[in-house]
């Protein structure tokens, strides 16, 4: 059963919730030696996320055609992808640690 994501009907929001780590892991295109490249296309799309939240924040305060529920809702996905982002972080430095810890 594939779930569709959700979509934000304003300009504010336009990218599907829960996309900003799955479309670059399926990305087909990125080889498996440029973690480099994949890690700057995760960190720029997390910034996406977080400046389209900011802009929708703004709108709304500025009197813009938006919705208190689009605004929460990119709110919840800027917060979302954040801690992701951070649990991943706390993953690869925990194995670092562990690598690092190896007796050899």
């Amino acid at each position: 059963m594939e779930l569709d994501p959700v979509r934000f009907n304003t300009t504010a929001f336009t990218r599907p919730v829960f996309r900003a780590v799955a479309e670059y892991v399926d990305d087909q295109s990125v080889s498996p030696s440029s973690f480099s490249a994949t890690l700057n296309k995760v960190v720029n799309n997390l910034n996406d996320v977080q400046r389209h939240s900011r802009i929708g924040m703004e709108d709304f305060a500025a009197g813009a055609d938006i919705e208190v529920h689009e605004v929460m809702m990119g709110i919840e996905k800027a917060d979302l992808t954040m801690n992701l982002a951070l649990q991943v972080r706390n993953k690869i430095l925990e194995g670092y640690n562990d690598i690092i810890r190896m007796q050899i």
